[in-house]
């Protein structure tokens, strides 16, 4: 218990990390033991599936040192002109539910959200609850990624304080998934 005291005290007294590292949640002394636990939030919905996000999970260290936060912005799937919330909402908590699966299934923890359609407002909303000390930021590829023209990279590390990375599905993978 006293390793998640002082993990929640040098978080407390760093004011330069941004609002979200004032709030530390509460893990659970099992999960972090002697051992620094690293978080990594998660950010994406059509490319949660693609060997790209894949591998960089698999990347992370496992067994009890990371724990993943998945936010799936609930991005409107567009009929014409029109779009159903119901729909959006269902389609993101299916993608959110396999992701989970996915991370369950390589022995890692992970927990999750469906968020505002704006993805930087979805992560700044998951940063009130869950302090993080990395995002991934999983995209389509350039030239369909509607928040890749919408330069969410830059937005989003402008508006945390822990380090961005961009994970960039191919076209191909995203397409099979």
């Amino acid at each position: 218990m006293e390793a998640v005291d002082v993990v929640k005290e040098e978080r407390l007294s760093d004011a330069n990390r941004g609002p979200a590292f004032g709030r530390m949640v509460e893990v659970e002394a099992s999960l972090r033991g002697a051992v620094r636990t690293a978080t990594v939030l998660i950010v994406g919905n059509e490319t949660l599936t693609s060997p790209e996000l894949q591998a960089a999970v698999s990347a992370r260290p496992r067994s009890g040192s990371t724990i993943f936060y998945i936010v799936v912005p609930a991005t409107p799937i567009e009929h014409g002109l029109t779009w159903d919330e119901a729909e959006t909402n269902r389609v993101a908590a299916t993608r959110l539910v396999a992701m989970l699966d996915r991370i369950h299934a390589l022995g890692a923890k992970a927990a999750g959200e469906v968020g505002s359609k704006d993805p930087v407002a979805a992560v700044r909303d998951a940063l009130r609850e869950h302090a993080v000390d990395e995002i991934i930021l999983s995209t389509l590829p350039s030239g369909i990624s509607r928040w890749l023209g919408q330069d969410v990279p830059t937005r989003l590390a402008k508006a945390v304080a822990v380090p961005v990375t961009v994970v960039t599905a191919e076209r191909l993978a995203v397409r099979s998934a």
